[in-house]
């Protein structure tokens, strides 16, 4: 998953659509918006353009900063702050722990994995958790 996709589909449900209804109303194909939500492809700029062109300010700012992010390498990830000037965008990049940069890359990138494996299946997830239930209770 990517930030873009998981911002996309949270701005898609919020709007009680269908994802076909969605699609329509901006004027791409059905099976784009599919590969979009399912983080296997991000729109161009001019798709983006379009995107945003039929959703509120705050949703445009949502999706653009999730596609900032997206964009960011990681290796620079901890050097860069993508902020928006529009309050409380409904769907931003929370903000990493503070240990977070301390870690080896080696680390933060196992975890990045372990994380959108959690997303993506969720006996992953109930694994992550109890192994973390585990290790607390030593």
């Amino acid at each position: 998953m990517s930030y873009f996709s998981t911002a996309l589909r949270a701005i898609i449900e919020k709007s009680g659509e269908s994802r076909a209804t969605f699609a329509a109303k901006v004027g791409i194909p059905t099976s784009n918006l599919h590969q979009y939500v399912h983080g296997r492809t991000r729109p161009d700029v001019v798709l983006l353009e379009k995107i945003c062109s039929a959703l509120s300010e705050e949703e445009c700012v949502a999706l653009v900063v999730a596609h900032l992010h997206d964009e960011t390498p990681k290796s620079i990830e901890p050097l860069v702050r993508i902020i928006s000037l529009v309050k409380s965008p409904s769907v931003v990049k929370e903000e990493q722990p503070a240990y977070m940069p301390e870690l080896p890359a080696s680390i933060r990138d196992s975890l990045e994995f372990l994380g959108r494996l959690a997303v993506q299946h969720p006996e992953t997830g109930k694994w992550l958790a109890g192994t973390a239930k585990m290790l607390r209770s030593r």
